[in-house]
């Protein structure tokens, strides 16, 4: 389920537009939406919107969540 809603995010998103790198558009995406459900969020639609906001933070701000988030 998680991928599938990985997929949906990754497609509504403009990549040209966006102001992150394309990798770090990717990773955003998908640390959240692995986060959330492990979590035990199950809504895809929750998850995926939430995902999406997460991505229209501010540079700064979506840049921090994702270096916080990172492997050791």
């Amino acid at each position: 389920m998680a991928a599938d809603v990985f997929e949906a995010a990754l497609h509504s998103v403009d990549e040209s537009a966006c102001a992150h790198s394309p990798y770090a558009t990717r990773q955003i995406l998908a640390r959240y939406i692995i986060e959330r459900a492990l979590g035990g969020e199950r809504d895809p639609v929750k998850l995926g919107e939430g995902a999406l906001a997460c991505l229209s933070l501010s540079g700064s701000e979506a840049t921090a969540y994702a270096l916080a988030h990172q492997s050791p």
